[in-house]
């Protein structure tokens, strides 16, 4: 296919060279086979784009004793852009994770970037913050509907970070569950980093949640002190686990 449309090009930078005319069927006749090849090309283009995303989409390691695990699209499928420079209030990174602040400047970048070839994850996510005159920053990770169908109080949901800072700040993780008219919240402060990595979690039965199905599930990942840092965030992943029964 990709020899027949070299060889089509070809043939009409010749044809254009020696400035031979040309009657209008075999013009036709050209054409339309230019459209076929292109046509062909365009259709692989797209079956090789659908094998890079499967590709780049690896799945969440699970955790041991884990029902589930999830990790956003951020950082196993290419972002399109792959940076914001001075991104608003509100600005969506992926599907799944949007980024809030109230910095009136908004001297803010926020990079997709290639993961180290040992990464567990294909993608990284680098935000830098220079002066930063606003009273809150954070990535807000919102689960897909299929995920959160079944999670009840006898859930613990865990949320696990691999990172690196410029200079330590406290991080924490604000769990939001919503139920028709009400949003229960559960905070929770992400301990030192242990190497690269620390965690959260959240054990539902303390949520104050009704005895009925959730119906969205969104996580503040809120960092403190947000000014003249750079926060890599190599992985990210939520888990489930079944609460032990006393």
């Amino acid at each position: 296919m990709l020899r027949r449309l070299s060889d089509l090009i070809t043939g009409q930078k010749e044809a254009l060279a020696e400035g031979s005319p040309a009657d209008a069927a075999a013009l036709r006749t050209r054409r339309d086979a230019a459209r076929a090849a292109r046509a062909d090309a365009d259709r692989a283009a797209r079956q090789a784009e659908a094998g890079l995303r499967t590709l780049q989409a690896a799945p969440a390691a699970v955790p041991a004793g884990a029902l589930w695990a999830y990790r956003p699209l951020s950082w196993c499928d290419a972002a399109l852009p792959a940076a914001h420079v001075g991104p608003e209030n509100g600005t969506k990174i992926s599907p799944d994770l949007a980024l809030f602040h109230d910095c009136p400047l908004a001297e803010i970048t926020l990079r997709q970037t290639l993961a180290l070839p040992a990464a567990p994850a294909r993608f990284a996510l680098s935000l830098d913050t220079l002066r930063f005159r606003g009273s809150f920053l954070s990535l807000v990770l919102s689960l897909p509907e299929d995920q959160v169908t079944g999670i009840g109080l006898r859930d613990v949901l865990r949320l696990t970070l691999n990172l690196t800072m410029s200079a330590e700040t406290r991080l924490y993780g604000r769990l939001n569950l919503q139920q028709g008219p009400n949003t229960a919240q559960m905070l929770a402060e992400f301990p030192p980093t242990e190497g690269s990595t620390t965690e959260v979690a959240f054990d539902l039965a303390y949520g104050h949640l009704r005895d009925m199905p959730l119906e969205r599930i969104w996580i503040d990942l809120m960092v403190e002190e947000p000014a003249m840092r750079r926060l890599t965030f190599c992985d990210l992943i939520l888990s489930r686990h079944a609460r032990a029964e006393l």
